[in-house]
């Protein structure tokens, strides 16, 4: 070895002594197909009047460079002469240069006496231009160069860094130089890709009942009917259901650029069916429209169901979770596939995208956020039921005032639009939430902290392990009861004594993250937020598989959250069967295993243990009498959640379906009989419950008849009316007469079942509503036109209800819809 070092110095010793060297050995005369080849490079440094040496690495073999050798070239000039100029290289950078040994090279290697200066050409935008010049040469002392400018497409010149407006212009090399281009882009400010996955009820129910779809290709029409000057592209990607049940969708599936006019005018590419639960497809299109249609930023939305990770799509098995459902191909996409499909978008425009908005459910998870992190910079997503209403991508009008808007203060603007509809339109609960994803890794870490300190406190001691259970019992749960909000959360394990202090610092920790990566949000209904959710277990809530969770979701690769509560769920009390089992068939739904429900009688105490998943009652009703069986809370297992959103499902004698409510359920029984309930463990559940069935008035109100706008009966500010829908065809209109200038509100409360479906129309538009709610919220009209205005009541079942009028001007605040207002609000929630 030492003597191979030894040979290796002498050789490169030569090179700066002799000056270059004719580095020879001939190629192989009629190699074979399969033998190797083998070329000489010749370097020339006598070209100019000046002296010097190369240094060449590597040094060849006894037969020359083997073929695809890639060998490096330096320029070293003797003292009093400076480096110039190469000519037969690859790639050169000044006085290093690149030769690819593909064939026999000669390079010429100029050396002159005297000072040479180096010339650094750059664009302020990277590939946005080239030169007439290389990037960087070098130049003899006062020589006059000319340099020309040569934009990339979608790029036009505008001037140098030194405030120079030539292009051409001459240089004279004084001295060292770096020169700057300034470039101006000729690309539209915003290329919008809005991908809309209908190929579900969205389309044949959602959309033929209320014109959802029609509204938002509406609102996205006149947005760019209002871009005079060109500044976004929007393209639309449509997946609409062309066959269920005879509905013919009015929506054809393909690629549509808008153009502000009709929205059946603009589609310029054809698909015979859309696969929107497919990543090659979905990679497809992304690449279409970068190379069609691209853009300075990029906002990329997707609008569908969502159901956040719980899914099974990644390992090809069509689950009830993810986003991009599609009914025709039974497919969907799930988190992993949604991060790969926008770190390709990623790859094919050369940055991060600005904005990636998930517009459907259940997608404001930690878990979502930490699959794009890498790939987006901002993710806009709703961590809960998003409702899906007349309020879709207003905010891109923001484009129109600010075309340079950033990624932040887009989503911002989405924010606040939400919160105005929401709020001061319908009145609906929502959350919105604007994430910063360079600071998810932060959060992400520290929420693994957390994880391994709760472990750690948790040991063996299933006391410990039930304190947090406990907190999850207190924690806002976002529709299904294992995605809880993680500020929630937090402050629920700082509540609880048997829980260490270095958990709860922890818990601070992830706050304070939290507070940092959420950038907006906007809620109603939700103040307790935090604007991100986390899988979280509850004892007698389905466990989702942490197998699965690791595998398909990289946020579960890469922290011990999972391991946390699997450990937790090891110590859960397991829940006995109930007096009344048998009472399900575990093979599917059996009338046959009901047991008996007596009118009248007390509460009978059922239970949903392990595979579980519906209980069957029976019981003879009479004709024409009205009835209620109602679902309570258990007082026999007071540490247990309630049975959430159970479903009553009303069979006849004959195995007939007639109907369904939740929590309880109210009917006119139509012919004396043996009737039948299933309630239905939708969550798969663990839990106690009480089941009790009882005589119901459901004779018509005072108000009859009222089933028309002609019939509408008055109602004035500050009266409660009582009403009945006393058949399933009943439906109640109310009006009232507003002063002009004046807020109202509208309301229908909270009375214990699910029944009233509340819309507001005006004496102008009688067949479309303005407004909508249903039982527990309000409907707020602002700023009425001194007009009459109506109120059209409508249930899923028979059943009682109030409604009330009132005046009042509503708190229009834009809540927490900036990152000073989030703030504000959880160093609060730490001081308590």
């Amino acid at each position: 070895m030492k003597n191979l070092l030894m040979l290796l110095l002498v050789m490169l010793l030569l090179v700066f002594l002799t000056g270059c060297p004719d580095i020879s050995s001939h190629s192989e005369d009629n190699p074979s197909q399969n033998e190797v080849k083998y070329y000489t490079l010749a370097v020339d440094c006598q070209q100019g009047s000046g002296t010097g040496a190369v240094l060449i690495n590597p040094l060849p073999g006894d037969k020359g460079y083997e073929e695809g050798t890639v060998v490096t070239l330096t320029a070293q000039p003797e003292q009093g002469s400076s480096f110039l100029s190469w000519s037969g290289v690859t790639t050169s950078l000044g006085d290093v240069a690149t030769v690819t040994m593909d064939s026999d090279k000669s390079v010429e290697c100029t050396f002159v006496p005297g000072t040479t200066y180096s010339l650094s050409l750059i664009s302020d935008l990277p590939g946005g231009a080239t030169f007439s010049e290389s990037s960087l040469s070098y130049h003899l002392e006062n020589e006059s160069v000319i340099v020309f400018v040569y934009p990339s497409q979608y790029y036009s010149f505008h001037s140098w860094s030194d405030g120079n407006t030539d292009n051409p212009r001459t240089i004279v090399m004084d001295s060292d130089k770096t020169l700057t281009v300034n470039l101006d882009c000729t690309l539209p400010e915003w290329t919008v890709i809005a991908h809309f996955a209908i190929d579900n009820n969205i389309d044949y129910d959602f959309e033929k009942e209320v014109g959802i779809m029609a509204d938002y290709l509406g609102t996205l029409e006149e947005v760019k009917a209002l871009d005079s000057d060109d500044n976004i592209n929007i393209i639309v990607y449509m997946d609409g259901c062309q066959t269920y049940d005879g509905y013919e969708s009015p929506y054809d599936d393909g690629y549509y650029v808008l153009t502000g006019g009709a929205f059946k005018d603009d589609r310029l590419v054809a698909v015979d069916e859309v696969n929107s639960g497919s990543l090659g497809e979905t990679e497809d299109m992304l690449k279409w429209v970068v190379n069609n249609y691209p853009g300075q930023h990029y906002l990329y939305s997707i609008f569908n169901h969502g159901g956040g990770f719980d899914d099974l799509n990644s390992s090809g098995t069509y689950g009830d979770r993810g986003i991009g459902f599609d009914d025709s191909d039974n497919d969907s996409l799930s988190h992993k596939e949604l991060g790969q499909a926008v770190a390709y978008l990623k790859s094919l425009i050369g940055r991060n995208v600005d904005l990636f908005y998930p517009y459907a459910c259940l997608m404001g998870g930690v878990e979502m956020a930490y699959e794009v992190r890498n790939s987006a910079d901002y993710i806009l997503f709703s961590e809960e039921v998003f409702p899906a209403e007349k309020w879709s991508y207003e905010a891109l009008e923001e484009i129109i005032d600010n075309p340079s808007i950033d990624g932040e203060t887009l989503g911002s603007a989405f924010c606040d639009s939400a919160y105005d509809y929401f709020n001061n339109t319908t009145w609906r609960d929502f959350t919105l939430s604007l994430v910063d994803l360079s600071e998810i890794d932060a959060l992400v870490e520290s929420l693994d902290d957390l994880a391994l300190a709760a472990i750690a406190d948790i040991n063996s001691d299933s006391s410990v392990a039930a304190a947090y259970n406990s907190a999850s019992s207190f924690t806002l749960s976002m529709d299904t009861n294992y995605y809880h909000d993680i500020l929630s959360y937090m402050n629920a394990l700082t509540a609880e004594g048997s829980i260490s202090a270095e958990v709860k610092n922890r818990a601070n920790g992830v706050i304070a993250n939290l507070n940092n990566a959420v950038a907006a949000f906007s809620e109603n209904n939700y103040s307790d937020a935090g604007g991100i959710s986390i899988l979280n277990y509850q004892w007698y809530y389905k466990n989702y598989p942490s197998s699965l969770y690791e595998d398909i979701l990289q946020f579960g690769q890469d922290t011990s959250w999972a391991d946390f509560q699997d450990l937790i769920a090891s110590f859960k009390v397991e829940i006995a069967p109930d007096d009344y089992e048998t009472d399900h068939d575990p093979e599917g739904y059996s009338l046959a295993m009901a047991k008996t429900l007596t009118v009248g009688t007390t509460p009978q105490h059922h239970s949903f243990h392990e595979n579980d998943p519906y209980d069957v009652v029976k019981g003879y009703l009479e004709g024409g009498k009205g009835y209620m069986v109602t679902i309570g809370d258990s007082d026999d297992r007071p540490d247990i959640a309630p049975l959430a959103s159970p479903d009553l499902v009303f069979f006849d004698s004959y195995g007939n379906y007639l109907g369904y409510s939740s929590r309880s359920l109210l009917f006119t029984c139509p012919t004396s009989g043996i009737y039948y309930i299933i309630i239905d463990n939708y969550y798969e559940q663990e839990t106690c419950y009480t089941l009790s069935c009882a005589e119901y008035d459901f004779s018509s109100d005072s108000y009859e008849p009222d089933d028309t706008i002609a019939d509408a009966t008055p109602i004035g500010t500050g009266e409660t009316q009582n009403h009945t829908i006393h058949d399933s065809d009943d439906v109640d209109y109310l009006s009232f007469t507003t002063t002009e200038g004046e807020d109202y509100t509208i309301s229908i409360p909270d009375e214990g079942y699910e029944v009233a479906d509340m819309y507001l129309f005006d004496a102008d538009n009688l067949s479309s509503n303005i407004g909508y709610g249903y039982e527990g919220e309000n409907i707020n009209l602002s700023d009425a036109d001194g007009g009459t205005y109506y109120i059209k009541v409508e249930c899923y079942d028979v059943g009682k209800y109030s409604v009330s009028l009132n005046t009042g001007t509503f708190y229009s605040e834009k809540s927490l819809s900036r990152r000073e207002r989030h703030a504000a609000r959880l160093q609060w929630d730490l001081e308590l």
